[in-house]
């Protein structure tokens, strides 16, 4: 593993796209020569939502809600 302290911009589109493809962080963090760790709290870091519902809010998606 390479000891650089920063994903490129490059690095985290490969990222992005293979989290699309539903690769593990072990398979990404393979590909681009670094720690699965690192992966793991760059996704968690910079992650967002897609169920957005305004205010800060997430909708209750639970199929129990009623």
């Amino acid at each position: 593993m390479t000891t650089q302290k920063h994903l490129t911009l490059e690095d985290r589109y490969a990222i992005q796209h293979s989290l699309e493809k539903r690769h593990s962080f072990r398979t990404i963090a393979r590909s681009l020569d670094k720690d699965p760790t690192s992966i793991s709290k760059e996704v968690r870091r910079h992650r967002q939502s897609r169920y957005y519902v305004g205010q800060g809010r997430v909708p209750n998606r639970c199929i129990h809600r009623q």
